[in-house]
């Protein structure tokens, strides 16, 4: 570096003992830079030559023997790692930090890198959380607004260590033990297992370790004449699977389905089958050992009612006294729409609000192909990690140890959300419906066994009915005092076509295919026929304390198709990303600063994008062509040693 670039030389010492031994071939230059008002600095120049590679009594402090024979640029040091030296840094280590952090701030990651292995004091610098702030910034072109990420232990370089390094972007193994569309992947709650379902009505359980391997598998279609499985869920401790599909034979407009349970920890022996309609209810986990599960009734003029009921895994009891099954409440449905896509989550404490809202979801497009926040997000975001840190602190204050997910029985649930897709504008799902409930099971069952009573009860209940005055089930007002309302409604002015909890249940991710607004192929919404839709798909992020929307993507698109030809594409969201299916390929995005990180590919439709909430590292998709394709992240790769590993379609600017 020349002095009218402001810095000088400094003489360096060459230390050794046999230090007439060289390298004749090759000779480097040591150089160094410090500020020129500084009347310490002598500017000098001087050329060292290298002791021989077979000399193993010179290392340069930080650099392994064999780091690199490239050339290593470090704030104006040139040296080479092919031979072993040491050098005296003379008073290069007494460098002011803000020169430093200035130098570094210029530098390329893998240079910065190479700086730090320098000595302590630069290693310091290096470090510097305000100088991987502005690198961070620099490279992902982050919004300065947005504030580090709570669950962040290591800072700014931790995060930027996250987004390139352990962020599920290398396509490590194929699974092709499907014969048809895989429709749907499920993580189990430790992470260690997964299940597939697909369209031949195949589920298959497998291991998630690399390599991953099949645990179970089962044919429901030849057992129970099933069409195809569609949805798997664990309950929280892991021991048993439920499946949901639907049968063979029901008509062209297919409703009816089932749920089977599964025994995990007994040889995938099944445990109960219970009718589900319709079948894209799919059914969910209240507690660990109870599930909802509906029934649909028509009535008259496009009019029905949804009955969610509490169901027992297992119908394996002692006592004809020992209840299964339980109303848990009854929904009217108006213009053939009905009760789909159901999940249970918790009752945030703070919320959701008393009152019933109505809310629309966003429509102004944020055009970047990123998850744009609001300021509430983050608010929120900080909220909930403060409380759940209070909440573990005080745990380890009483000896106590972190509960499951979801009680063992009812008898200490809490109340829950009921969420669900429904609508009342045409048969399509186009709102999302919150129920709080609280899931109760009588304690026991009277069975009469005498034939008179039981006659002389059926007599009474037919006289109470004949009793009750005429209803007109087709006015929506009229039968409201016989059915639960529904406490908030979201409308998302498009097909509803999947959901995703947040792991801490706060926040809820929605997939939308937007209806058209005022374009010239938009047709009027009726009962039985819906609008166009778009091929892309929008997501909303909704709080579920407040019952506010804090986030979207949302993009402009011409390219409309019939709602006919509109599927599921099932999201998933943990701690650290988002990650979703999609018509051409799935994506993963960074939960928190909302990065599309990486496209997912596959020959098809992906269906599905499945993240752990406790192994951050993988991510499964899978798709119409038939296969299965785990990710992982490159530390995953370096540690199993993956050859074959294949990096996604990287979004994220070079992290060199």
């Amino acid at each position: 570096m020349s002095s009218k670039d402001g810095f000088k030389s400094s003489p360096g010492k060459l230390s050794s003992s046999s230090s007439n031994t060289y390298d004749h071939g090759v000779q480097h230059n040591l150089s160094a830079r410090t500020h020129a008002s500084s009347s310490d600095w002598r500017a000098n120049r001087v050329r060292l030559g290298v002791p021989s590679a077979q000399s193993s009594e010179y290392a340069l402090p930080g650099l392994s023997t064999n780091y690199s024979s490239r050339l290593i640029r470090s704030g104006g040091i040139f040296v080479t790692s092919r031979s072993r030296f040491k050098v005296d840094m003379g008073p290069w280590h007494e460098l002011p930090e803000d020169i430093l952090l200035k130098i570094f701030g210029d530098l390329a990651v893998y240079d910065l890198g190479s700086a730090a292995r320098v000595c302590k004091h630069w290693n310091n610098v290096a470090s510097s959380d305000y100088l991987w702030k502005k690198l961070f910034q620099t490279k992902f072109k982050l919004d300065p607004s947005i504030p580090m990420y709570t669950r962040a232990e290591k800072g700014w370089r931790g995060e930027y260590v996250r987004l390139v390094d352990e962020a599920p972007v290398m396509r490590c193994e194929v699974l092709k033990d499907h014969r048809s569309y895989v429709l749907h992947a499920a993580f189990s709650n430790s992470g260690l297992f997964f299940a597939t379902c697909s369209f031949d009505a195949q589920v298959i359980v497998w291991t998630s370790d690399y390599p991953c391997r099949m645990v179970y598998q089962a044919d429901l279609q030849r057992k129970y004449n099933w069409k195809f499985a569609c949805y798997s869920q664990f309950n929280s401790s892991d021991t048993l699977l439920m499946v949901s599909g639907a049968y063979f034979g029901t008509g062209p407009f297919l409703t009816s389905g089932e749920v089977v349970i599964f025994d995990l920890e007994d040889d995938f022996r099944l445990l109960s089958r219970t009718k589900n309609r319709p079948y894209d209810l799919y059914g969910a986990w209240i507690t660990d050992e109870y599930l909802v599960t509906g029934e649909l009734k028509w009535l008259q003029n496009m009019h029905s009612t949804s009955t969610l009921l509490l169901i027992r895994s297992t119908q394996e009891v002692g006592s004809e006294h020992v209840p299964i099954l339980s109303t848990l409440l009854k929904l009217f449905n108006k213009n053939s729409a009905c009760a789909r896509s159901l999940q249970v989550a918790y009752a945030p404490e703070s919320g959701p609000p008393a009152e019933k809202k109505k809310i629309t979801a966003s429509k102004e497009p944020t055009g970047s192909g990123n998850i744009v926040y609001r300021p509430e997000y983050f608010t929120a975001e900080q909220q909930q990690w403060q409380t759940e840190c209070e909440a573990e602190a005080a745990g380890d204050e009483a000896g106590l140890e972190k509960p499951l997910p979801l009680p063992q029985s009812l008898d200490n649930c809490q109340e829950r959300l009921l969420i669900f897709t429904t609508g009342d504008k045409t048969f399509t799902p186009h709102q999302i419906g919150v129920i709080k409930v609280r899931p109760e099971m009588p304690e026991r069952v009277e069975v009469q066994h005498d034939i008179q009573e039981l006659l002389r009860r059926q007599k009474n209940i037919r006289r109470l009915v004949q009793e009750q005055p005429d209803v007109d089930i087709a006015q929506y007002e009229s039968v409201q005092q016989l059915c639960h309302p529904i406490d908030h409604t979201i409308e998302l002015d498009g097909n509803a076509v999947g959901m995703a909890l947040s792991p801490d249940h706060r926040f809820l991710y929605v997939n939308s295919h937007p209806w058209p607004n005022g374009l010239p192929h938009y047709r009027p919404v009726t009962p039985v026929s819906a609008p166009s839709i778009a091929q892309h798909v929008n997501t909303h992020v909704f709080d579920l304390a407040t019952f506010t929307e804090v986030g979207s993507l949302v993009q402009l698109d011409a390219d409309y198709i019939s709602s006919d030809e509109s599927y599921y594409i099932f999201p998933s969201v943990s701690h650290h990303y988002f990650a979703s299916g999609g018509s051409k390929f799935g994506q993963l995005w960074d939960r928190h600063y909302g990065f599309c990180l990486a496209r997912l590919t596959h020959d098809d439709a992906v269906s599905c994008a499945v993240l752990s909430a406790v192994r951050p590292d993988i991510c499964i998709t899978v798709s119409d062509d038939k296969t299965v394709k785990i990710w992982r992240s490159r530390r995953a790769v370096r540690k199993h040693r993956i050859a074959r590993a294949k990096p996604a379609e990287i979004l994220l600017p070079s992290a060199h």
